[in-house]
């Protein structure tokens, strides 16, 4: 029998400020800056119980500061998670009603809906933005979250997932659908996000929300994807390495930098650099290093690589990076056909029309291989296709 302690949780409404006009608005609140008189271990918090509770039109900040008070532990909340959301501090909870819950119970009921998780620390629970909802790139619409919640609470079964729109920006030649279906099958069981988690890693693709559909992206379209990310920091005469190595952090990309490229910068510039972001895209922040320092960066497939821009005459000072590869020969006869000339081409010495096709070239080898691979190439045995899937570059 279960225990006679009730245990409610009432449903939570979200209010947009415009939704809220004529209301006082409590006084702007940072969880960041919350401090408890006696702080205990945030694991242990999890399971106090909260007692009664009710809060009505209150901040999402103002919530989990009255929440820190009650379980002796503190929220950490940056500026960036709470760009993700579709008012930003403003988000309001237009009604929350506790009675006999955790706090643990009491944050998954906050935080699903809002596309946010949480993690423990020694002292301290952070508020961030779930993988997905980090992925879109932009402050989220409503849609978007009611669309996200949706996918992390309804079960992958091929009912479920015909009613799933799906927009691929993947080459066009890819039978995207149809390697997804395959590792669709493959998965398991579980929710529709957690299965579109597991079968995009496995193509070394990634997916989002948006609106009322699921984007799939390769993985350089991803990296070009959360380039767009914005952040907020304030670096002050700091190491430009550093600096480009957690602007690469925040938008969850692999970077790599030309063997010694520190050294052959001024040392003011590769020691001692200022740079301060207000809400601006990793891409930008990239862009105007590069337009300071004289570096260049390159969108690779596994990853961004910096290196030294090259000179007027194209020539790039100093070694060659690990992104700037021969991709090609060329091989010439002789006129008395006695002999060959070789030329090996680097990438940066192809036309971007003509990488961009070489590009294409690999995924589509790439897919083919997958395609042997997969349980597909048995002839008795017919992939599967997301029904109500659309493919489009």
């Amino acid at each position: 029998m279960r225990s006679s302690r009730i245990i409610a949780i009432a449903s939570i409404v979200f209010l947009s400020p415009a939704a809220l006009m004529g209301q006082s608005r409590p006084a702007a609140s940072r969880p960041a800056d919350t401090q408890t008189a006696d702080p205990r271990p945030a694991a242990e918090a999890l399971d106090r119980t909260l007692g009664d509770l009710k809060l009505e039109a209150q901040t999402l900040a103002v919530v989990l500061e009255t929440l820190s008070k009650k379980a002796g532990v503190r929220f950490d909340v940056d500026d960036d998670t709470y760009a993700t959301l579709p008012w930003g501090r403003d988000t309001r909870l237009a009604t929350l009603k506790l009675s006999g819950a955790s706090l643990r119970a009491a944050l998954d009921e906050i935080l699903k809906p809002l596309g946010l998780i949480y993690k423990i620390g020694e002292n301290t629970v952070s508020i961030v933005p779930s993988d997905p909802l980090a992925r879109i790139n932009r402050r989220a619409t409503w849609d978007d979250l009611h669309y996200l919640q949706m996918l992390n609470s309804t079960a992958c079964t091929q009912q479920n997932l015909a009613k799933i729109k799906f927009q691929y920006r993947i080459t066009t030649k890819t039978n995207a659908p149809q390697l997804l279906g395959n590792q669709f099958k493959r998965a398991g069981d579980g929710s529709i996000a957690q299965i579109l988690e597991v079968a995009t890693k496995a193509l070394g693709w990634t997916w989002f929300p948006d609106q009322d559909h699921v984007v799939i992206l390769s993985a350089q379209a991803h990296i070009a994807h959360n380039l767009a990310r914005t952040v907020t920091a304030r670096y002050n005469q700091m190491g430009l390495a550093h600096i480009l190595l957690d602007l690469a952090d925040k938008a969850d990309v692999p970077i790599f930098l030309e063997p010694g490229l520190m050294l052959k910068l001024p040392p003011a510039t590769a020691n001692n650099y200022t740079l301060l972001l207000q809400q601006t895209t990793v891409r930008d922040a990239l862009e105007l290093i590069c337009a300071e320092t004289g570096l260049a960066y390159q969108i690779l497939r596994d990853g961004i690589s910096i290196s030294l821009a090259p000179d007027p005459k194209g020539n790039a000072a100093g070694a060659r990076n690990r992104g700037d590869p021969y991709v090609a020969r060329i091989v010439v006869p002789a006129k008395n056909g006695n002999y060959n000339y070789e030329f090996l081409i680097r990438e940066s010495e192809l036309p971007q029309d003509v990488r961009e096709y070489r590009g294409q070239m690999i995924d589509e080898m790439i897919e083919k291989v997958r395609l042997d691979m997969s349980p597909a190439a048995n002839p008795e045995s017919a992939p599967a296709t997301p029904p109500g899937a659309t493919n489009s570059p």
